[in-house]
């Protein structure tokens, strides 16, 4: 994998050929995607999380999204299957105008390092939007960014959240969007 900051990065796997294109008449600047995996993720919220942009760009045969992989430390990460993903820049190194989301999984509460947290607020306070994928709304918890908002997470891990978040609650619904400022 490419290692470096997204300006440094020859990206020719942003717009994959594909045996189907629907062009979009006025593309937009590349809006960008961090995936931040911390220890143990989940593969599958990640990839269903990742391949939509990809797909996106195939079918409109341009750069629409952009996305990298990062790590706390800039290491390979490995996933709660074992697998190792290798990764584009550590979290020192994102930009205020990517889209940070924290991909966690079942050991989501305490994973996080407490640096990471850090950087995670830093982001968010300097104009930075964040989510998380899969139980990577514990981590933003942690960080101090959920309350008074509203956000949800899978109905599994909500009993739990409850438990050790409890000033906070998530929504039942599947998908929630809120701005964190």
């Amino acid at each position: 994998m490419i290692k470096g900051t997204r300006k440094d990065l020859n990206r020719p796997d942003l717009v994959p050929a594909g045996a189907f294109s629907y062009p979009v008449d006025d593309p937009q600047k590349t809006r960008w995607f961090g995936f931040l995996l911390l220890p143990q993720f989940t593969l599958l919220a990640f990839s269903a999380a990742l391949d939509p942009l990809r797909i996106a760009n195939q079918l409109a045969q341009e750069p629409l999204y952009g996305w990298l992989v990062i790590s706390e430390d800039g290491n390979a990460v490995s996933s709660s299957s074992g697998i190792d993903i290798d990764v584009h820049v550590g979290l020192g190194d994102l930009e205020t105008d990517t889209y940070l989301f924290v991909c966690s999984g079942n050991n989501s509460i305490n994973i996080a390092a407490q640096s990471t947290l850090g950087y995670i607020r830093h982001h968010v306070r300097f104009g930075g939007n964040v989510g998380g994928i899969c139980t990577g709304t514990a981590t933003l918890a942690r960080a101090g960014l959920l309350k008074g908002r509203a956000f949800t997470l899978h109905w599994e891990n909500q009993p739990g959240f409850s438990e050790a978040f409890p000033g906070l609650a998530p929504t039942p619904r599947r998908f929630r969007e809120t701005t964190i400022c």
